[in-house]
């Protein structure tokens, strides 16, 4: 079943994951430039939880707004240090230190059109980042002019090229797996290596899977530890179940039509929290005039299967202590 799990007034709520470590909840609110996090019950035994087990995660809640450094927050990773996160900002990526609430810029992106905002991205077994881009919120249109980076050391790669919405990516079983939001696909490529990319080719159409939804995005997703795949449909109120071969198994709904991103964690790594967006993204004082809609609250189910922990964005010496500003 599926139940509300966090309530507040998220504008552009994207980016939720899982820090086994901490026992710690993250998910970043794009256009209002927050990291959030809750610490999650040590124990999680049963479907729902009271009002009362929801009111003490509620009270762990903690916003650190980064308007100071940045114009937006496409994604944030964990890190080899717990303390410290990289994130991805405007038109580059940096190292937030949670203790002192400071920013250590690292680096733009090569060649960085002004017009392009960073988006989701992943950490990958190696402990390097990859990050993809779009066109930023202020342009009219969405040029297919996005690109998906690998971040080795101080080695920043363009791997893909031509993209419109850059999205969530994960690895599994020597392969790459990419979204495009506006090719309404899920796109697999061959990566032994976790560097080489080859063999491009379409996983999962979602036009042809939800005719009935105007646009059908997909957006984050999550690969569990059978190899079942979890993907947000932007637009259309679900969460998508698939096996390994792409096979559709179940479908999530929620009181939410923008569905943004989804992770697997929780002390026994079987509960699926899932991110909405606002239908007023643009216009926060007209947030509780949605009819219903809950956009922007999280949501958690209850899983019969395991998800696979995050990787580590790997640090050096030169990263332990971060400046003020940049």
């Amino acid at each position: 079943m599926v139940f509300k799990f966090l309530d507040f007034n998220g504008r552009l709520t994207e980016g939720v994951k899982y820090d086994q470590r901490l026992n710690r909840l993250y998910w970043v609110d794009i256009i209002a430039v927050e990291i959030h996090f809750v610490h999650l019950l040590d124990s999680s035994p049963i479907d729902d939880y009271s009002e009362e087990e929801c009111y003490r995660i509620q009270s762990t809640h903690r916003v650190f707004n980064l308007q100071d450094f940045t114009d937006s927050i496409g994604f944030i990773g964990l890190t080899t240090n717990p303390g410290i996160l990289i994130v991805a900002i405007s038109q580059g990526y940096g190292l937030y230190d949670l203790s002192s609430e400071t920013l250590t810029f690292k680096a733009d992106y090569p060649q960085h059109d002004p017009t392009m905002r960073s988006n989701d991205g992943m950490i990958d077994g190696n402990g390097n980042m990859w990050i993809g881009t779009m066109s930023d919120f202020h342009q009219q249109t969405v040029e297919p002019k996005g690109k998906l980076y690998m971040i080795d050391g101080s080695a920043i790669t363009a791997k893909i090229e031509n993209a419109y919405i850059s999205n969530g990516l994960r690895w599994n079983n020597g392969k790459l797996y990419w979204i495009d939001s506006l090719t309404f696909k899920l796109w697999c490529f061959d990566c032994n290596d976790l560097k080489t990319l080859s063999n491009r080719r379409p996983f999962i159409d979602f036009k042809k899977l939800l005719p009935e939804v105007d646009s059908p995005e997909p957006d984050g997703f999550t690969i569990a530890e059978n190899g079942d795949f979890f993907v947000s449909v932007y637009n259309s109120q679900k969460v998508l179940h698939f096996d390994r071969n792409g096979q559709l198994l179940d479908a999530y709904s929620f009181p939410a039509k923008r569905i943004t991103c989804c992770c697997i964690g929780g002390v026994n790594m079987d509960e699926l929290f899932v991110t909405s967006a606002n239908l007023n993204i643009e216009s926060p004082q007209k947030f509780k005039s949605n009819f219903g809609d809950q956009g922007g609250a999280l949501f958690r189910v209850k899983l019969n299967i395991k998800g696979i922990p995050e990787n580590y964005y790997s640090l050096n010496m030169t990263d332990a202590s971060p400046i003020h500003g940049f």
